[in-house]
């Protein structure tokens, strides 16, 4: 119920403060019934899983070495878990998304080379969970962000052709679950948008438009699905123009490229989410 809760608080912009404080007495609370010397394996799954939500949330309040060692400590937990339990769900998903948090926050403190080693192997992790249960679309959506991550972590480590090779891989996961819930759908414009802004800094234009026609495309759908008043179809439309001035700034149009972006904080700053993701995103 603690784990639950943190969750819940760290996924609502102004409640990380009350999710640290939750997700540390849940740890607590599993490392008292054996989570630590793993007496208990599933007190220590559950303590894992508490402290991956608790590094995120540490990482937005802008706690760095807390989350660090929220995360490492998360990460080791799950790990001695798997040692005994290999496919023990619980653990493989908190371990993977503890190494993607340990990878954000290392690529935050400009530390490619350490991005890169956290990214793959929680994309190691993704690839387990998905083979283990090959129709969950929150395991395909996760495998899909984590290819992202580690194509960030390429990026930044200056690897270009598996920077863009491991975005693409993680399009075509997140392109299996499009269909579904809108949380999966705005993912994957980000992730069209994103890689199309790299693939013009990379020179590729052509593949760059073909990604914003993709993003522009789903966006689209998403404007015909939501309810009136929704935020959602302006959200979904500002991630599409993120990428189109990323490719006017990378054709020389630097005049487009500043337009675009104002227009997308003009945008941005007269929303009034309701609620739910809305307000998530």
């Amino acid at each position: 119920v603690l784990t639950g809760l943190g969750y819940e608080q760290q996924a609502q912009t102004g409640n990380e403060k009350d999710a640290v404080v939750t997700l540390q007495l849940a740890k607590d609370t599993a490392a008292q019934l054996g989570a630590r010397d793993l007496s208990n394996m599933e007190m220590a799954a559950r303590y894992a899983e508490a402290g991956t939500w608790q590094t995120q949330a540490l990482i937005a309040l802008g706690r760095n070495e807390e989350a660090r060692q929220a995360g490492s400590d998360a990460s080791a937990i799950a790990a001695k878990v798997l040692e005994v339990r290999p496919n023990y769900l619980q653990a493989l998903r908190a371990q993977e998304i503890a190494l993607g948090a340990l990878g954000t926050l290392a690529l935050m403190e400009m530390r490619p080379a350490e991005a890169v080693n956290a990214q793959e192997r929680d994309l190691k992790d993704a690839l387990t969970l998905v083979q283990l249960d090959p129709t969950n679309t929150i395991s395909i959506n996760n495998l899909g962000a984590g290819r992202q991550g580690l194509g960030d972590a390429y990026w930044a480590a200056g690897r270009v052709a598996e920077s863009l090779q491991s975005y693409r891989q993680g399009l075509e996961d997140l392109g299996r679950v499009t269909d579904g819930e809108v949380f999966f759908k705005i993912n994957t414009i980000w992730g069209n948008a994103q890689l199309a802004a790299r693939e013009a800094d990379d020179g590729d234009v052509s593949h760059a438009e073909a990604n914003l026609a993709n993003a522009t495309h789903i966006a689209v759908e998403l404007n015909r699905s939501e309810a009136p008043g929704s935020s959602i179809p302006a959200m979904s439309q500002c991630l599409v123009e993120y990428g189109r001035a990323a490719v006017a700034m990378w054709s020389g149009d630097a005049a487009s490229a500043r337009q675009i972006t104002q227009d997308v904080v003009g945008v941005m700053q007269n929303l009034q989410p309701k609620g739910g993701l809305e307000t998530f995103y």
